[in-house]
């Protein structure tokens, strides 16, 4: 909400298979639950997130609408979107598009001491199997 409020993007990384599929099942649970659903009812994903989210659809899990990002669009503005992608392009051009935004990972390694800022994200949600 803080981030919507002053025009920045959410770019949340998590791994392409699975990890992404929970958090966007999760928000789709919590979407359920809140009296206006959510203030967007679509998350922005990396294609190869989207790739395998048709495949967790197909096998009968709910996630939240997604919108699958071109490599190509330029001069979109996502401020105030939620983006997941996966880590290994956190410091490539195609993240880079985003900003101004506050960064996070999602995973198990964000329970170690130090992982969130040795790998350079703003926030670390411990997120595990």
């Amino acid at each position: 909400r803080l981030n919507r409020k002053e025009g920045r993007a959410c770019v949340l990384f998590g791994y392409s298979l699975g990890k992404c599929q929970r958090m966007l099942a999760e928000l789709a649970r919590l979407a359920d639950t809140l009296p206006d659903g959510l203030p967007e009812p679509h998350v922005y994903v990396h294609t190869s997130v989207e790739g395998l989210n048709k495949v967790y659809r197909k096998a009968g899990f709910r996630l939240v609408d997604t919108i699958p990002l071109d490599a190509k669009e330029k001069g979109v503005s996502y401020a105030g979107q939620l983006i997941l992608a996966p880590p290994a392009i956190q410091k490539s051009g195609w993240a880079k598009r985003f900003e101004p935004c506050e960064t996070a990972f999602a995973s198990g390694w964000m329970q170690l001491r130090r992982s969130r800022r040795r790998a350079g994200y703003d926030r670390g949600f411990v997120l595990s199997d």
